[in-house]
C-alpha cells in the first residue's frame, strides 16, 4: 500500500548527494525517526532506536571499541544505520563492512569533501518531507472513515473501506467472538487459525466493549500506515455502535416511561396512547396483565444491570412476541396477553419466565 520511511527511503532521497550503501544492504527496511550528528564517541554511545547516526570513521575509532563489538552494540540499540562522510584518505575497514553485512546494519557513505553538517541537513530534510507525507496519509485515512461515519455508514461500509486500503480480508466480530461482518463475503473465517493469524484491534468506546476488527493477514505484518487505517476503522465502528446504542437506550427509556404512565393511568388521551403504541409496535387492543420479575437475593451495581439485561432477554424469549417488556430500576416488567382471565393462566406464564 504505502512505504514507511526507512533507510532505503533515506538513501533514495539523498541519491542526488551521492549517497551509497557500502554494507548492510539487508537492513534497508530499518525505520528512521531522526538523524543524529555524532561528533564525539559519547554521541555514538548515546545513539538509540531508529537513529541514523551521521559520523566519521575517526569518531567511531575514537570509541576504542573493536568494530565487532561496536556494531553489535549499535544493532542491539536498534539504530537505523550509520552514515559516513569520507575524508579523501578514508576507507571503511573490512572488519567493519563484514560485521555490518552480517548484522544487516546499513552503512551509508557520502562523497569525499561533503560537509558533515550538509549530510545531516540532507537527512533532516528528507525526514521532514517524509513526515509531511505521512501526516497527509494519516489525514486521508482519518477523513475517509469520518466521511463514511457522517454519511451514516455502518460496520459493513467501514470494513469494506478498510479492505480496499489493506488488500486483506476484514472481519468484524462481536464481544462473543461471532463474526458479524466479513469483507469480502465468503473470506476464510471458518477456522480459528485464519483469525488468530490476523492483525486485530478492539472496538471499544469508553468502558463498552463491542468486539474486535480483524485484518486476515495470515501472519503478515502490517506497516505503520496500515495499522493507522486499522485503528481508525476500529474507532469509526465504535463511534457508530455507541451512537446506535445511545439512540436505542433513549428510545428504551422513553418507552419505559410511557408504559409506566400507561399502567398508572396517566398516559394522556387515547389518541396519544394509540400513536405511541403504533410507533413502538405495541398491540394494546388485547387485554393485558402486568408481570414483574425481580432478582432474589437482591444484588448491586454493576451486577444488577447485567442481571436485569439477562432477565429482560429471557422475558422476550419466553413470553412470546406479543409481550411488551421493559426494564425498571431494579425489576423487569412485562405486559402479557393471557389466553384466559384466570389467575392460573397468569401463574403459568410467570412460572415459565421463572
Amino acid at each position: 500500500m504505502w512505504r514507511s520511511f526507512d533507510v532505503g527511503a533515506v538513501v533514495e532521497s539523498l541519491a542526488f548527494r551521492g549517497a551509497l550503501v557500502a554494507a548492510g544492504a539487508d537492513g534497508m527496511n530499518r525505520s528512521v525517526r531522526r538523524a543524529v550528528l555524532a561528533t564525539t564517541p559519547d554521541d555514538v554511545r548515546r545513539a538509540g532506536a531508529a537513529d541514523l547516526v551521521v559520523t566519521t570513521t575517526a569518531t567511531l575509532a575514537a570509541t576504542g571499541e573493536e568494530w565487532e563489538h561496536l556494531v553489535t552494540r549499535l544493532d542491539a540499540a536498534q539504530v537505523a544505520g550509520i552514515a559516513f562522510r569520507l575524508e579523501p584518505w578514508d576507507r571503511l575497514p573490512p572488519e567493519l563492512l563484514a560485521v555490518a553485512d552480517r548484522l544487516a546494519v546499513p552503512l551509508i557513505t557520502f562523497p569525499e569533501g561533503a560537509p558533515v553538517a550538509d549530510v545531516t541537513a540532507g537527512v533532516l530534510d528528507a525526514l521532514l518531507e517524509a513526515q509531511g507525507q505521512r501526516l497527509e496519509r494519516v489525514l486521508d485515512i482519518h477523513q475517509l472513515f469520518t466521511r463514511i461515519a457522517l454519511a451514516g455508514g455502518g460496520a459493513t461500509e467501514i470494513a469494506s473501506a478498510l479492505h480496499n486500503l489493506l488488500d486483506y480480508p476484514v472481519a468484524v466480530v462481536d464481544s462473543d467472538g461471532h463474526a458479524t461482518v466479513v469483507v469480502p463475503p465468503g473470506a476464510a473465517m471458518h477456522d480459528d487459525r485464519s483469525i488468530s493469524r490476523g492483525a486485530r484491534l478492539p472496538i471499544r468506546a469508553g468502558d463498552q466493549d463491542y468486539g474486535e476488527i480483524i485484518a486476515l493477514t495470515d501472519g503478515a505484518t502490517l506497516d505503520e500506515d496500515q495499522l493507522v487505517a486499522l485503528e481508525r476503522a476500529a474507532l469509526a465502528i465504535a463511534v457508530r455502535l455507541a451512537q446506535a446504542s445511545a439512540v436505542a437506550e433513549a428510545e428504551e427509556r422513553f418507552a419505559a416511561v410511557s408504559l409506566e404512565e400507561l399502567i398508572a393511568g396517566h398516559a394522556g388521551d387515547a389518541a396519544e396512547v394509540a400513536e405511541r403504541a403504533i410507533s413502538f409496535g405495541w398491540d394494546l387492543t388485547r387485554p393485558r396483565a402486568v408481570l414483574l420479575a425481580s432478582i432474589d437475593p437482591p444484588t448491586r451495581e454493576p451486577t444488577l444491570q447485567r442481571s436485569l439485561n439477562a432477565i429482560a432477554a429471557a422475558a422476550r424469549a419466553t413470553l412470546g412476541s406479543d409481550a411488551i417488556v421493559w426494564r425498571r430500576s431494579a425489576t423487569i416488567a412485562a405486559l402479557v396477553a393471557p389466553e384466559t382471565d384466570t389467575p392460573a393462566e397468569r401463574r403459568r406464564i410467570a412460572e415459565g419466565l421463572r
